[in-house]
């Protein structure tokens, strides 16, 4: 089932390659259409039923499992908090409030009292430091903002 998904899939894109738009990750948009397609071959042969996933399709930890993801999880925090130190107050309040309050760009300028522009450059800079300083790609650092603020 799996290699005929990636067939399936290849097959796809080389025969509506002229409907598609320009992709900005390509690998990311093969990982996407792969998984939908193998839900649903799996929702067509009933191997899931969607409306009655549950505790049945949970996966289950082993509590070693979760005790090590708790201590990676805070040291990965405690690593995020000492690199958020180093940035500048505005730089920390635009961090803040885009990724803890979820507000929009606009909503940010307004509070910070400065353009929408200058919220982008701000936090264009700041998610530049970061990833400087913590010396990973801009994905996994927004990644860390997005799970751990």
């Amino acid at each position: 089932m799996i290699e005929d998904s990636i067939n399936e899939i290849f097959i796809s894109i080389w025969a509506n390659r002229q409907n598609l738009h320009h992709i900005h990750s390509p690998q990311s948009y093969i990982f996407l259409s792969f998984r939908n397609n193998i839900f649903k071959k799996l929702k067509l042969a009933r191997f899931i039923s969607f409306s009655e996933a549950g505790d049945e399709t949970d996966i289950q930890f082993s509590a070693d499992s979760i005790i090590i993801k708790n201590e990676m999880d805070a040291a990965v925090r405690l690593q995020l908090d000492k690199a958020l130190q180093q940035l500048t107050h505005r730089q920390r309040e635009a961090i803040f409030l885009r990724f803890y309050e979820e507000l929009s760009y606009p909503e940010i300028a307004g509070i910070m009292d400065i353009s929408v522009k200058a919220t982008y450059k701000l936090m264009a800079r700041a998610l530049s430091d970061l990833k400087n300083i913590l010396s990973v790609p801009m994905i996994l650092l927004i990644a860390m903002l997005k799970e751990f603020y």
